[in-house]
């Protein structure tokens, strides 16, 4: 058994992968210092050959890692603890998101929990907001037709001007 020497981004040498592919992807990712396409392709190609699930963190961020699955997606994510509970929010695909942008992402979130906020509930609050669309609808229907003559030219205006251009902003608070 030949004894390992390079700086592992998961822990020392006892967490040395057994493939040697793995093996090589983690040494790009100590030479470079962060999670690149390089690394990422190397552990899609051992995942989808060897069918199981790989995870590479990034040794630059901690809880910045990519995911990859035995079917070959890969997904980057981000990890973080707040007030004592563990969550992970997925940050996009691999080919959707660069390595460098997936990065960025993961930045503004760790700054979001050092600011106190909690990132998934806060992505799940967004989710929730409703659209101009939504607002136009309810306007109509709790409005307008019950209080209105003319809000057949008011959903006119709404279908011609309102919903093409903004129809589909969030409304936030």
């Amino acid at each position: 058994s030949r004894r390992l020497t390079t700086k592992w981004p998961l822990g020392g040498p006892e967490m040395a992968p057994k493939s040697p592919l793995i093996l090589v992807a983690f040494r790009a990712m100590a030479r470079s210092a962060k999670l690149g396409n390089v690394a990422v392709d190397k552990a899609i190609k051992t995942g989808v050959r060897e069918g199981r699930e790989i995870t590479l963190q990034d040794p630059t961020l901690s809880g910045f890692g990519v995911r990859v699955k035995p079917s070959g997606t890969a997904t980057y994510f981000y990890r973080y603890q707040r007030n004592g509970k563990r969550d992970r929010v997925n940050i996009g695909r691999h080919g959707v998101w660069t390595p460098a942008k997936a990065y960025e992402r993961a930045r503004a979130l760790a700054q979001m929990v050092d600011d106190g906020l909690d990132p998934k509930a806060e992505r799940q609050r967004v989710a929730r907001a409703p659209t101009i669309a939504k607002l136009c609808e309810e306007y109509m229907e709790g409005h307008a037709k019950l209080h209105k003559l003319s809000y057949k030219k008011d959903q006119q205006r709404i279908d011609k001007y309102i919903e093409p251009a903004v129809g589909r902003v969030l409304v936030q608070d």
